[in-house]
């Protein structure tokens, strides 16, 4: 991304259990058949520890704007994975404006993408907190499952506090 600030990675392990499951849905139709050769071979070695989140992080430089006011756009994306298959990925991206004394809504998208036999549910995409001294807060919930067993989930929420100063601190929880 020219211009942005790329951000360090942060890698979390996915518990056996469910692992298991999403390791079940790549075997399983339609996944199998829109897997490439080289992901269909790897399938047979993938083990009930290869499952992971990775985060990934990124925000444009602030510009200035007409009205003296700074404006930053941010994108915060969870890839999670069966590796080496990126099964799905959880984006939450906003751009907010800010003064050093208030921070204010730009705009805002949540979306999960998941590879084929896998589905998703944003159940909540919002923000709060606009024209505050303190901060404006940006978040989703949402969920990940396999068609294989529609009743197991993994279920996550993000939250990103945009501060007055331009800062961004994230919280939130993946398979909680």
């Amino acid at each position: 991304m020219a211009g942005g600030i790329p951000l360090p990675d942060q890698h979390t392990a996915i518990g056996r259990a469910q692992c298991t499951n999403l390791i079940a849905q790549l075997k399983a139709e339609p996944t199998w058949s829109a897997l490439t050769p080289s992901q269909r071979a790897s399938v047979p070695h993938i083990r009930s520890t290869d499952c992971f989140v990775s985060r990934k992080r990124s925000t444009l430089d602030p510009v200035t704007t007409a009205s003296a006011a700074y404006e930053r756009d941010y994108y915060d994306d969870w890839n999670v994975y069966v590796w080496p298959i990126n099964v799905a990925t959880v984006h939450l991206h906003f751009g907010f404006y800010y003064d050093f004394n208030n921070a204010w809504y730009k705009w805002k998208d949540c979306h999960v993408t998941t590879f084929i036999g896998y589905g998703q549910d944003v159940t909540w995409c919002g923000f709060s907190g606009n024209y505050t001294p303190v901060n404006l807060q940006f978040g989703m919930n949402y969920d990940i499952w396999a068609y294989a067993t529609p009743w197991w989930k993994l279920y996550g929420y993000e939250r990103d506090n945009a501060y007055r100063d331009g800062a961004v601190y994230v919280w939130g929880c993946f398979n909680c």
